[in-house]
């Protein structure tokens, strides 16, 4: 019976932990289309058109997000930390 409830226990702490990541939301309030790239997870060039929005999941940790926009040549990284069980909006706004 112990057995059990050790077993029960450490699977319910490891579902938890799992079932709760992050979510960054990236809006682009911009005239222009963004290309985003974040080298922590490998995400290179995710294309946001303007007045769009996107939803990424991450878990807990310091990350790189890198902003582009090829028509002007504009280009900028922000480092971003994202904590447990927090929502995060990053809005991008040039005009």
């Amino acid at each position: 019976m112990k057995h059990i409830s050790y077993i029960l226990l450490l699977a319910l702490s490891l579902s938890c932990s799992l079932l709760n990541p992050n979510l960054l939301i990236i809006q682009n309030n911009s005239k222009f289309d963004i290309l985003i790239t974040i080298e922590n997870i490998n995400i290179q060039g995710l294309n946001i058109n303007k007045g769009d929005k996107r939803d990424i999941i991450l878990y807990p940790g310091k990350f790189d997000i890198k902003v582009e926009i090829p028509e002007i040549g504009y280009s900028k990284t922000y480092n971003t930390e994202i904590m447990y069980l927090e929502k995060n909006m990053f809005i991008f706004n040039l005009n």
